[in-house]
């Protein structure tokens, strides 16, 4: 029996795969952001002659609002931006381009799945490099670069680590707690699909990597989803089990475990630790979130603009090396009325796109994602914003 495997289904996975690596995957994001975004739009044409549509007149208005949005921003930041800010502020309408062109035809089923799929390797790769990393450093500084970008020492399929080799698992992201979102993405969309028991293999290989990024918030939100699976699988057993009594038991044993590893979790080191005043991680995150708002104020109308060079000044003046809360970056990027509206359109469209699941629980995950990693311009995330029926849009363009 011979497989056929359709070309546009290979474009397909690349589409999701480029959206994957130009959300923080370090080689791809820092180091040859436009090398990897003209690749992107290459697919991405490529994708669209496969699928012979074009983009409906909803998107060409989402592209035509984008536009105008970044525009107003720069625009309102031309004495605070640098030649190099001009140039990520064009590559970041190029992305998001892409995104909505991608998005109009994958459906949200479709790319779930890929999503998953690719989150699951990423994530097997990483455990593998994980292993090396805590068990033979010599090997790690063999193949490791440490000169491509400085205060990185990566593959372009892992980051080892910073200035120091990591004793926690990054994956190809910029730090364990933004490699512990994407995955806690995959876990979510294999939830929002309610088909559990052939997936068990998965979440268990997703589950793990987030526990080796040793994330404080990754064990938090691994904890709530716990707790979720339990709902979600007792209703899927209720559904297809005809015993039970059988059922109340699995159930119940299911609850004691999920009891026992959610205590475990918010009682590890890495949780209690997170909180001492005297973790460097907690004060930095702190003071992001403190000083934060006195800098919104300051310039509340447009704010600094993207990564500014007047915004990294204001940042320093705080003490502040960058900003690792998402939801006050986008006030500081982008002023208090519109990145309040760019926030608030990414909520609804993460519960639109998690429509199985509990809002205020997807609405209570992202909130900890936002408030603890700056995830909201990469095209990931910015993807929420437009996963749309692609099937009851009229095409203007073919």
């Amino acid at each position: 029996m011979k497989i056929k495997i359709k070309p546009v289904k290979i474009l397909e996975y690349f589409a999701v795969l480029l959206m994957i690596i130009l959300s923080g995957c370090v080689f791809f994001t820092q180091v040859y952001r436009f090398e990897t975004t003209i690749v992107f739009v290459f697919i991405t044409l490529l994708l669209l002659w496969q699928k012979h549509q074009g983009v409906s007149q909803r998107n060409i208005i989402n592209i035509f609002v984008a536009g105008i949005f970044l525009f107003l921003n720069l625009f309102g930041n031309m004495d605070s931006l640098s030649s190099a800010n001009y140039k990520d502020y064009i590559i970041l309408f190029i992305e998001i381009i892409c995104v909505i062109c991608v998005l109009s035809v994958i459906s949200p089923d479709e790319f779930q799945k890929k999503y998953v799929v690719i989150m699951t390797g990423i994530a097997l790769i990483s455990l593998c490099c994980f292993y090396i990393q805590i068990t033979d450093t010599d090997f790690v500084k063999q193949i490791a670069d440490i000169k491509i970008l400085p205060g990185y020492t990566i593959s372009w399929f892992h980051t080892w680590g910073w200035g120091y080799i990591f004793g926690r698992n990054a994956g190809p992201f910029w730090e364990p707690g933004a490699f512990q979102g994407y995955i806690i993405l995959a876990i979510l969309f294999i939830f929002n699909k309610r088909k559990l028991k052939g997936n068990y293999p998965v979440l268990a290989i997703l589950a793990f990597t987030v526990l080796t990024t040793m994330s404080t918030a990754g064990y938090i939100l691994l904890g709530i989803m716990f707790a979720y699976f339990v709902v979600l699988y007792s209703q899927e057993s209720n559904k297809k089990s005809k015993d039970l009594i059988f059922t109340i038991i699995k159930i119940v044993l299911l609850l004691a475990i999920a009891v026992v590893a959610i205590q475990y979790i918010l009682t590890s080191n890495t949780v209690t630790n997170k909180f001492m005043s005297s973790n460097e991680s907690y004060a930095r995150r702190l003071l992001d979130i403190v000083s934060s708002w006195d800098i919104v104020v300051k310039r509340p109308l447009f704010g600094y603009g993207i990564m500014s060079v007047k915004l990294v000044s204001v940042w320093n003046s705080f003490g502040m090396t960058g900003n690792s809360s998402g939801i006050f970056a986008a006030l500081q990027f982008f002023g208090v009325f519109f990145g309040t509206v760019l926030i608030i359109k990414m909520f609804w469209g993460a519960v639109r796109t998690y429509q199985n699941l509990n809002r205020v629980i997807i609405i209570a995950i992202f909130f900890l994602l936002f408030m603890t990693e700056s995830l909201i311009t990469y095209p990931i995330y910015m993807g929420f914003m437009y996963f749309t029926n692609r099937n009851t849009e009229e095409r203007v363009c073919v």
